[in-house]
């Protein structure tokens, strides 16, 4: 019997006692992650229900159902069997001359008069320990038994975990070693139930398993797809999470339709781990310190782990799920050694692709192939038009590939392996995003004046009628396992705590950048977890940035057609990514003119508007401008949340910009759209010793927003996108210049910060974490607490490193640029967006009256665009001290 009522709102809830707070057990050193999952897991529900509402699936049949179940079927004459096992054994007694019952429930548990929710579903534990026992009759071990301990934690492995569980199936063969001696380890709920006795507390429920499991999944390396059940009342739904959708069954009543619960748990018992959701080629091993740790196996190797550097705490599940180790080779899963005496450590990396993707080594072996060709030509003599955009960078890029070196700015594979499949997607499941009762995630409100800051009308951007997106619809992929090892093991970006060093990554990082933008290749994924820092002991100690995380970069010319989710980490994602919305109007301002009745000029404003119409109606294509404006977030992230600050109300105004959140937050597009809006922010909120760095970030963020406006119409112009790289590496200059104040103070670490996430987000949501400022918490946040309205929230420090991942690719050189002149008479001749002239090359160097804090700042004689315009003393490329070479920290 399928209900009608999933989409129907709540109409009471329940509440039960307060708990405290369990600790972690000890293992290999762990990440507990940001934001969301450093404090308690039972805080997030309402944020995971949003986060993971676009994400969830309704079968309309059980029929349809039953394919996402360990096994697709048990035959009738199992069931048979199986009804007439329990009759004997007392569990299955007549109701009528025809009808059949359970004995425990000869009334719904909302009819019974026992005292507890927990008492009237007990008769559930001797129901499943007869199916178990029907199993072994088969000659089978059953996978696991029912356990109902509502008032008591699990053991979890890292922070957060402060959840009861109403009741659970337990794994017989346990997945921890046995020195562990753990009474109720999470890691051996192999499903998790949850009950109320009233129907109307359904959507809490809900959101009281989706939690389980999300936590789980973050939790446990080994999960790699779970299932969980709810009932009320008498009403029983089977759900399965997985990392590229989740699907609930339809709604059956449990006591009318034993048989179909019968058949349902023979499933469950007759399934192994591996079709339960546990990863076989990853293991728990106790080390020779007596610590818990994980061996994986990767293409007939074995690597232990030996600390954490990064793990997924994303509110949705859907989604890479991406792991990353610092690992050492060993024999194999029961021999800890390592086949020769002092094997250096290396890096692994585990992460969910969509099913068919090209992988990391893949992409990175591509880029490398089309860079060879590209050195060749070089050495030809036949450079690609638009190389001199580069202005004095083109020096550096030219070396680079006369001695082949490009791969010492990725990271260098030891092996690879692809590995489980998930299922795909089938007939008669649908998206429904109503299950939680919760309407979708929406950015903060913000704290700051940004956003009701009055504006003349010259400050707005372009936004023609029409370009606004329709929604598309979710593409729900199956995934398949990726593992890599590579050789160097770097520092991310939110670790480094010299600002020289960050500087030195950014650079060689948008120098990787160029090197991919000459293949025609874009990343799509620029973030504080995948810009690393280098020490290479065997260049005499030298630091270099790294870029990481390959495996979301694309061919350009392959972005056109894709249903691709967004795709980057929240904090970072350019603008246009984030909102599915273009900035500008096909053609800019200035080359429209102001004659109204110039018809010939507006029919083709609106015909290049109507393609760009079209070109978005699949989702705002990736470009290579999108990738430097993640650089300018990136460090802007860096410049507010890491140099130390006591400043009153600054992690909020952090917050109203970077929020790991599906939806762009109002003052972020603020600052990237109005005039004098970043520098209003900066001059309240930067760092005093940091001032210097306003104008040339004021600078850059005006070049952006000028180069969106005609976008569409140059979307293949890549003379135009070569130019904005020489704005960022004159940027970059600037933070060099102020990185040699010897008075700097450290970076503040990222385990002191709100720390952002990879994500995944797929067109509504994917999977960053979500940071939530301090904030009362709703009604219907507290009544989801379930037992913890008035828990103890003690705050958990945990740091939490990010992903290493390098990357392959291919692309097509386009040699798409037209001649210009030098790029310093091109600007001083353009006009801004108001039909102004250009601040940042005439030397005033500021938006608007609030571009200088107090007038302390601005740019001086020496400090004027000819820095960006072919002046070879200023450009960091020429600097013999360009990678710094003093001795560093390594990890």
């Amino acid at each position: 019997m399928q209900s009608n009522d999933d989409n129907n709102p709540p109409s009471e809830r329940s509440q039960t006692p307060p708990i405290n707070h369990p600790e972690p057990a000890k293992t290999t050193p762990r990440k507990g992650g940001p934001g969301a999952f450093t404090t308690n897991a039972t805080e997030h529900r309402l944020d995971i229900a949003k986060e993971m509402n676009p994400e969830m699936n309704l079968c309309n049949t059980f029929d349809n159902f039953t394919r996402y179940l360990p096994a697709e079927d048990v035959l009738d004459e199992t069931i048979d069997l199986a009804v007439q096992s329990l009759q004997r054994k007392g569990s299955l007694v007549p109701r009528t001359v025809n009808e059949l019952r359970f004995k425990g429930f000869q009334c719904s548990p909302s009819q019974s008069i026992k005292p507890t929710e927990e008492a009237r579903f007990k008769p559930l534990i001797e129901i499943i320990k007869h199916l178990g026992e029907f199993v072994s009759e088969q000659g089978r071990v059953p996978s696991g038994f029912l356990v109902q301990e509502p008032n008591k934690f699990c053991q979890v492995e890292t922070a957060g975990g402060n959840f009861k569980i109403d009741a659970y199936l337990r794994l017989t063969q346990s997945t921890v070693p046995a020195e562990r001696k753990l009474e109720r380890p999470l890691a051996d709920v192999v499903i998790p139930c949850e009950f109320k006795t009233s129907r109307a507390d359904r959507f809490q429920n809900r959101r009281q398993l989706l939690g389980h499991a999300s936590f789980c999944m973050t939790d446990d390396p080994r999960r790699m797809h779970m299932y969980g059940i709810t009932i009320e009342d008498s009403i029983m739904a089977i759900w399965h999470f997985t990392r590229g959708y989740s699907v609930k069954s339809p709604d059956f009543d449990f006591l009318a339709e034993y048989r179909l619960f019968i058949k349902i748990m023979l499933i469950f018992l007759f399934a192994d781990q591996q079709k339960l959701g546990y990863d076989q080629s990853v293991r728990r091993c106790i080390d020779v310190q007596g610590d818990l740790c994980f061996v994986y196996q990767v293409n007939g190797k074995y690597y232990k782990t030996v600390r954490s550097i990064f793990e997924p705490r994303s509110l949705c599940i859907t989604g890479r799920g991406t792991r990353v180790w610092q690992v050492v080779e060993v024999k194999s899963f029961d021999d800890l050694t390592p086949p020769l005496e002092g094997g250096p450590d290396m890096v692994l990396k585990d992460v969910w692709l969509d099913k068919g993707a090209m992988t990391e080594g893949q992409n990175y072996q591509a880029i490398s192939d089309e860079l060879e060709k590209i050195a060749k030509a070089v050495e030809d003599g036949e450079e690609p038009g638009f190389f001199f955009e580069f202005g004095p960078g083109q020096d550096r890029l030219k070396e680079c590939l006369e001695n082949r070196d490009w791969g010492r700015y990725f990271l260098t594979k030891e092996c690879d392996w692809q590995g489980y499949e998930s299922k795909e997607l089938g007939d008669g499941a649908t998206p429904n995003s109503r299950l939680f009762a919760v309407q979708p995630s929406d950015p903060q409100p913000p704290t700051s004046s940004l956003t009701s800051r009055s504006r003349n009308s010259s400050g707005r951007p372009t936004d023609p009628a029409g370009l606004r997106p329709r929604q598309r619809p979710r593409s729900y992929r199956s995934k398949q396992q990726y593992r890599v090892v590579y050789k160097e093991i770097c520092k991310p970006l939110h670790d480094v705590r010299r600002f020289d060093d960050l500087t030195t990554a950014l650079e060689d990082c948008v120098f990787a950048l160029k090197l991919m933008f000459l293949t025609g290749w874009v990343h799509r994924d620029i973030s504080s977890g995948n810009v690393y820092l280098f020490k290479d002991n065997q260049e005499a100690g030298q630091v270099r940035g790294i870029l990481g995380d390959l495996e979301y970069a694309k061919r350009f010319s392959d972005t056109k057609f894709s249903l691709d989710p967004k795709t980057g980490t929240a904090y970072f994602m350019a603008v246009e990514i984030q909102t599915q919305q273009l900035m500008g109007s096909a053609i800019p301002a200035k080359e429209r003119g102001t004659n109204p009745s110039n018809k010939d000029l507006d029919d083709e404003v609106k015909q290049m508007n109507n393609q760009a119409v079209v070109e978005i109606r699949g989702g705002v294509r990736h470009h290579f401008q999108h990738d430097i404006e993640s650089v300018f977030w990136l460090l802007l992230w860096n410049l507010l949340r890491r140099f130390p600050s006591e400043q009153k109300g600054l992690d909020d105004a952090i917050l109203t910009v970077f929020q790991d959140s599906s939806t762009c937050p109002p003052d972020r597009a603020e600052i990237i759209n109005h005039e004098g809006a970043l520098s209003e922010y900066l001059n309240e909120w930067l760092h005093k010793d940091l001032a210097d760095l306003i104008s040339p970030l004021v600078v850059l963020r005006r070049r952006l927003r000028a180069a969106y406006d005609g976008r569409p119409q140059k979307l293949e112009d890549r003379a135009d996108y070569a130019r904005l790289y020489r704005y960022t590496d004159w940027l970059l200059g600037k933070c060099r210049d102020v990185a040699m104040n010897p008075n700097l103070p450290p970076l503040v670490p990222w385990s002191s910060s709100l720390s952002p996430t990879i994500a995944n987000t797929p067109s509504s949501a994917d999977q960053p974490n979500q940071e939530t400022s301090k904030r009362k918490r709703s009604p219907e946040e507290r009544l989801d607490d379930d037992e913890h309205p008035q828990r103890a929230r003690p705050k958990v420090e945990h740091p939490t490193p990010s992903p290493f991942v390098p990357q392959q690719s291919l692309a097509v050189l386009q040699n798409s640029s037209e001649g210009t002149d030098n790029l310093g008479d091109v600007e001083h001749d353009e006009e801004n967006a108001n039909g102004e002239h250009d601040a940042d090359i005439d030397g005033a160097g500021q938006e608007d009256q609030n571009a200088t804090r107090s007038g302390e700042i601005g740019f001086s004689d020496n400090d004027d665009a000819t820095d960006l315009l072919g002046s070879e003393e200023s450009d960091p490329s020429d600097d013999d001290e360009y990678i710094y070479v003093e001795e560093q920290d390594s990890e």
